[in-house]
């Protein structure tokens, strides 16, 4: 299997769950992970950030590559429907209904 394609939206993903904070020059920086439910404070229920959100790929990226396909440009609508794609391999979805969503949107790409 090619990962190499994913390779930008796997970096993502790591890097959106970690923030930095430097105190002092001399002081290495701190490390704080994000948490996608900062209320929570058992240590089993903590989430970590998403990087995707389904519903801002269905609003903007696919309603996007829409129009650059209604507009004849085909080349760039391929490269924006692969990419939208590789970001729903990595949503994170807690409901039925969400399952549902990812999966209509898979085959409608």
């Amino acid at each position: 299997m090619n990962f190499a394609p994913l390779k930008q939206h796997f970096l993502r993903t790591f890097q959106s769950t970690k923030t930095y904070l430097q105190v002092n020059v001399a002081l290495p920086s701190l490390a704080f992970n994000v948490r996608r439910n900062p209320e929570e404070a058992e240590k089993r229920r903590l989430l970590p950030a998403l990087a995707y959100n389904f519903q801002n790929i269905v609003s903007t990226q696919l309603q996007d590559a829409y129009k650059t396909t209604t507009a004849g440009k085909f080349q760039d609508a391929t490269i924006q429907f692969k990419s939208i794609l590789h970001s729903i391999l990595l949503v994170a979805v807690t409901k039925r209904s969400e399952i549902d969503e990812v999966s209509l949107a898979l085959f409608r790409s």
